[in-house]
């Protein structure tokens, strides 16, 4: 196909890999008239017009802007018989025009546009069913403008003003469109335009009026003359509707109701009932609209024929309005749910919502609407509690409150029935078949249905109790593998709102929880196996026995006063431990015992001995992982002496291995250690002191505090706890310090150690020292002992040269920092008045003193050797350096006066690398850098200088503060990323608070510097700084002025970035 000459096919390709020639000739294509008139140009030229006005209006004078209202007139004129995606854009651009120039230019603008242009149509000779098309386009168009667009305060009540004289006539032109093919008035009237009543015989624009209605309830509707009498004509439409679908009415074939026209009807009716303003002002009114003509006979076909056509969509959307009525006009409900006049409704409405509840089928796999309803009975609940009858007589005040309740509690003891139903697992074979989506659906609503159920016990109380206890007896007795959904339900249920039935209640549980029931019904069932494996009774076994121990789980505080049962219950539970499906569940409901019932288990300490023997023995089906949450959770005493039994015992196999095993030989000997490791560290979480108790006895009666605190004492010092402890660190030194982890490398002995057992090790020492000293009255001097004897080992490990012990090191030396940081954390804090033995704070400090000079110094030269310079090695081991500074930062904040202990050499290394950090502009770097200067330079007070600390920590600034300053500001200045931006401006805001002498004249000296800290600020800019800096006392604003200079620094003014 060629164009004068022009071969369209070869200008395509010279286009693809744009040439000279073809961007030559394509202007001249491009103005052909084959090319202007095609839809694609018209509608891209429609667009430009629109985005011209739009952002470039104040570039035309007023001449030429009031002659564009003209022209766009004509243009819509001209298109309105044309494609309608191209009349849709010239209309967005008259409308961008319309709210640049109305009040002042274009009064009464939505009345004079929708008559000029039939005017001009008639003038033209064109029918006005096209011009139709264009008003109900701009009517649509123009709310979602407005929505959009800010005005300035002084025009937003002109603008509204001007608008609010046109709104009749817009929902004059609206609705009469949306109901006029079933409104016999509008399709005869005469002074109906004949465009209306075209249009409103065609489904496609009664679903426009329909979405334009809906903008103009989204823009907001304030009139009360408008509102109501809009909700009233949505109402009987969607009646009109209804009875159009369900076939009672017929139309002509090309007027027929489309599902498009239902749902844009329903979605404007939810939008107005969901007006919570409309609902505090008018909401009596409402009500008794939507009860009295929404609530009827033909809502419930319309919802009945949906269910028989399993449309749950359409079901859903004839209820949306009712469960958006529900959400905002519950108070009126509960209010008037004995009033006469309207009780019939109101009942009407929560059948017709408890029907959606209980909608037919198996949520996930038949259906996903019944949850949608579920928010209502909450709500309902809720209301009911808030009531308060108001009639000034207090007799009558009761009677009615009493009278409401009664009513409220008739419709939940159908809600309670209907959930009971819809949480019932669907029949085994549809859910093993069933595919993982559905699942998940299912059990997601089943949580929902759950929390409903709770909500439900509160209004139904003991009534709901007795039922569910009945039938839960029931279904024990009768139980069966072919039907176990029944029983399912049922224990769903009662663990559902067992967090709300009070641990006093002894009327109805201890039937469910009496001695024989569990020993003859839950127990059998939990230690029950099946004789034919079939995977659909398997299932129904295992989800029962899930069920059970949920139940047991969701009972703790009941357990707690109920001691006497807990010998009996708990081998319930550790019956299943065992069972690999249902070892999670079973934990759970353990934990929960032993969390409620610590002081009470007593009665079942030899259950608990035995289950904590069953998991330390090899072979076990508990994994390492619940191992470990039952060790924290059985953690008291009479199980010391079982994990003392497994120690000697680990202790022996060690001795026992030949000297020069290899390390990968070693790992059969150290992987049960490690086991049994985890779990004398789950006991150590576990272990309950004095502390702890009287915290607890605190937050109850503070009688019981002595009583708790005595019997603790004596607990920490029983024997057990003390062959525990010096247990524990014969074998954590015997792990560190002997021979049997030295092997040979390079001439050198290497205490070999797997990663996983140090940070083991780590973990208990951390975890026994977060207890403070006195939980296990581990010795000072052997704790830190032993810390030293397996540094001493890593050192030798990254001084070797080797590349996998260099890595090894990097690995591990973070944790023995951050261990003993919490080391100094426990041991320089407050004076334990149970621990005697403790040294002196001096003597304790000068320890610490060594031990951060030993580890600060060597873990700084190893930084060092990982490159050929530290700024290099820092940014290649951010997880070492981020240890280094947050141990520094943790002790400057518990114990400063270590400090003065540390080797002057090891504290100028510490300082020098903190200004080399500080360099790198990587936040892993800078971050942890940052924190500690500013934790030093809050320290280093020039006005408090008095005594070894403070003199210590002064001298550091006076020698290094110049640096740090100078690599801070040249950060600010553009070296470092915006993003660090943040961490320097409080950095720089301690240096000028603490020490405003020094850092003042530090500064003038720096910011004199030619091109310092940037060549794009000068030096007034620069010194309007410092005078800000130096005189600014309030963080933010200090931020402030760092965030402007920064911005100068950088250039970048005028950007996103400085706006």
């Amino acid at each position: 196909m060629s164009i004068d000459g022009i071969n369209l096919q070869q200008l395509a390709q010279g286009l693809s890999v744009p040439t000279e020639q073809a961007l030559a000739i394509l202007p001249q294509v491009q103005r052909r008239p084959e090319a202007m008139g095609s839809v694609n140009c018209r509608f891209f030229g429609a667009h430009t017009l629109q985005n011209k006005i739009a952002k470039d209006w104040d570039s035309l004078d007023e001449e030429r802007q009031d002659a564009l209202q003209h022209e766009l007139l004509r243009l819509v004129i001209k298109h309105c018989v044309g494609p309608l995606p191209v009349l849709n854009k010239v209309n967005q651009a008259l409308v961008v025009y319309a709210l640049q120039v109305i009040p002042d230019r274009w009064e009464n603008f939505l009345t004079t546009v929708v008559d000029e242009l039939l005017r001009m149509a008639h003038e033209t000779g064109i029918d006005s069913v096209h011009v139709g098309y264009a008003v109900v386009d701009i009517l649509q168009l123009f709310p979602e403008e407005l929505l959009n667009i800010s005005f300035a305060s002084n025009r937003i009540a002109r603008l509204n003003q001007d608008i609010s004289q046109s709104l009749p006539m817009v929902f004059g032109i609206l609705t009469n469109i949306a109901r006029g093919v079933t409104d016999p008035e509008i399709s005869t009237a005469a002074d109906t335009p004949e465009y209306v009543r075209q249009l409103g015989h065609d489904p496609t624009w009664r679903t426009r009026a329909w979405k334009a209605i809906l903008k103009w309830l989204q823009y907001g509707i304030k009139e009360e003359k408008l509102f109501i009498p809009l909700v009233d004509m949505t109402i009987k439409q969607l009646c009109v509707l209804a009875a159009q679908q369900l076939g009672s009415t017929t139309l002509p074939a090309e007027s027929q109701v489309t599902d498009d026209e239902v749902e844009a009807a329903i979605l404007t009716l939810d939008d107005m009932l969901s007006n919570d303003t409309m609902a505090r002002r008018f909401g009596k009114t409402i009500s008794t609209l939507v009860l009295e003509q929404y609530t009827q006979p033909w809502l419930i076909g319309a919802i009945s024929r949906c269910v028989s056509e399993d449309d749950d969509h359409a079901a859903l959307q004839w209820c949306l309005p009712l469960i958006s009525y529900g959400e905002v006009y519950m108070e009126f409900l509960v209010n008037n749910i004995t009033n006469s006049a309207v009780s019939r409704h109101i009942e009407t409405y929560l059948q017709i919502m408890l029907d959606l509840t209980r909608f037919p089928g198996y949520h996930g796999f038949d259906e996903d609407i019944s949850g949608s309803s579920l928010e209502i009975w909450y709500l309902l609940q809720e209301a009911l509690a808030e009531y308060e009858p108001e009639t000034g007589d207090a007799e009558a005040d009761k009677a009615k409150l009493e009278q409401t309740r009664q009513s409220v509690r008739s419709v939940f003891l159908q809600v309670f029935k209907a959930l009971i139903t819809k949480a019932t697992y669907p029949p085994t074979s549809t859910w093993l078949d069933g595919d993982k989506e559905d699942k998940g659906r299912f059990l997601s609503y089943q949580r929902e249905v759950g929390e409903t159920l709770a909500t439900t016990y509160y209004v139904l109380r003991d009534e709901m109790l007795a039922i569910l206890v009945d039938e839960a007896l029931t279904a024990l007795s009768t139980f069966s593998l072919e039907n176990w959904q029944p029983l399912g339900a049922i224990l769903f249920a009662l663990k559902s709102i067992g967090e709300n039935v009070p641990d006093t209640e002894n009327v109805h549980l201890p039937r469910l929880f009496a001695a024989e029931t569990l020993s003859q019904r839950f127990l059998p069932l939990l230690q029950s196996s099946l004789d034919a494996d079939t995977r659909t009774a398997q299932w129904g076994l295992i989800s029962i026995k899930s069920g059970l121990l949920s139940l047991i789980r969701a009972y703790g505080e009941w357990w707690k006063s109920h001691p006497e049962l807990l010998p009996i219950v708990v081998p319930c539970v550790t019956s299943s431990l065992n069972q690999h499906s249902l070892v999670s569940k079973a934990v759970e409901a353990f934990r929960s015992i032993c969390d409620s019932c610590r002081d009470q288990l007593a009665g079942a300490s030899d259950s608990m001995i035995q289950l904590a023997r069953e998991v330390l023995l090899a072979g076990t089906t508990v994994p390492p992982r619940e191992q470990k949450r039952i060790f924290e959770s059985t953690a008291v005493e009479p199980l010391i002496s079982l994990v003392i039994e497994r120690l000697h015992s680990d202790v022996a196999l060690l001795e026992s291995v030949p000297r020069g095993t290899s390390f990968t030989d070693l790992e059969p000997y150290w992987t049960p250690l490690l086991n049994h490791l985890n779990l004398v560290d789950s006991l150590a979480r576990g272990l309950e002191f004095a502390d702890d108790i009287e915290e607890r006895a605190l937050m109850g009666d503070p009688e019981e505090v002595d009583i708790l605190v005595q019997a603790a004492h004596c607990y920490e010092g029983s024997a057990g706890l003390r062959e525990f402890r010096r247990s524990l660190l014969v074998l954590m030194n015997h792990v560190v310090v002997s021979e049997v982890w030295r092997v040979g490398h390079q001439d050198v002995d290497i205490k070999l150690m797997p990663d996983v057992l140090l940070e083991c090790l780590l973990s208990i020492v951390n975890s026994i020292s977060r207890r403070g000293p006195h939980a296990f009255e581990l010795p000072f001097g052997q704790v830190t002992s032993l810390i030293g004897e397996a540094w001493s080992g890593l050192v030798v490990m990254q001084n070797t040269g080797s590349t996998v012990y260099a890595q090894r090191w990097i690995e591990q030396c973070p944790m023995f920092l951050q261990s003993i940081s919490q080391l100094i954390k426990v041991f320089t804090g407050k004076v334990n008045p149970w621990q005697p033995t403790r040294p002196g704070a001096e003597e304790t400090d000068r320890i610490f003193g060594a031990i951060l000079t030993r580890v600060l110094d060597d873990t700084i030269l190893g930084i060092a050797r990982e490159a050929d310079d530290v700024v290099t090695a820092v940014d290649q081991l951010p997880n070492v350096n981020e240890a280094v500074f947050d141990l520094c930062t943790q002790s400057l904040q518990t114990r400063p006066n270590l400090f003065v202990h540390i080797s002057p050499p090891a504290l100028a290394r510490i300082c020098e690398l903190s200004a080399q950090a500080l360099s790198i502009p990587n936040r892993l770097a800078l971050k942890p850098t940052a924190y500690f200067l500013t934790a030093l330079t809050r320290l280093s007070n020039e006005s408090q200088s008095e005594g070894p600390v403070k003199q210590l920590f002064h001298m550091l600034w006076r020698q290094y503060g110049q640096t740090w300053l100078q690599t801070a500001i040249g950060g600010i200045g553009g070296t470092h990323p915006r993003s660090l931006l943040a961490n320097l401006s409080e950095l720089l805001f301690a240096m000028v608070k603490n020490n405003p002498t020094m850092t003042r004249t530090w500064m003038s000296e720096l910011l004199a510097r030619q091109g310092f800290p940037s060549a794009h600020v000068n030096d007034k800019e620069k010194q309007l700084f410092l005078q800000q800096a130096v005189s600014t006392r309030s963080y933010n604003r200090f931020k402030a002025v760092v965030t402007e200079f920064s911005i100068r620094c950088r250039n970048l003014q005028g950007t996103a970035y400085a706006t």
